[in-house]
């Protein structure tokens, strides 16, 4: 078995791979985002030479972050296998996984809207909604 050579981080490099390895499935950041996530709002093109070096881009989702005015960005494995992932997984997130507060509350994802009496129809609780986040093709603010 061949053996995997260690790399060692910087302190810079491990706040970025760790803020990127929290974007959550079918959505995206911006490296601008990313930047001001980990205390460094100016450093927008470090991160992007943080994950160009990516060392584990299947685990740590590079992918996942765009540039602010939409445009993809690059990828250090090809754009087209960027686009193609980030369509998975939106794909994923929409037709496959239902909400974490549905699970939490016993909804059924196949439970239709009209079978709710209007009025009765509670929120979940604050810290069972889906967390807000930017979903692929959404303006960054």
């Amino acid at each position: 078995m061949r053996r995997l050579k260690r790399k060692r981080f910087t302190d810079f490099e491990k706040k970025v791979l760790k803020c990127v390895a929290k974007i959550p499935l079918g959505e995206v950041r911006s490296y601008k985002w990313v930047a001001k996530k980990i205390g460094k709002p100016n450093a927008f093109r470090a991160v992007g030479r943080v994950l160009n070096k990516n060392p584990f881009p299947f685990f740590i989702p590079c992918h996942r972050v765009i540039k602010s005015n939409q445009d993809i960005g690059g990828y250090s494995l090809g754009k087209d296998l960027k686009k193609e992932l980030l369509e998975l997984e939106k794909s994923i997130k929409k037709n496959l996984l239902i909400p974490h507060y549905q699970k939490a509350a016993g909804i059924n994802s196949q439970m239709k809207r009209r079978n709710i009496p209007k009025g009765n129809a509670r929120k979940p609780p604050r810290s069972l909604r889906e967390r807000p986040g930017l979903s692929h093709g959404t303006e960054f603010t």
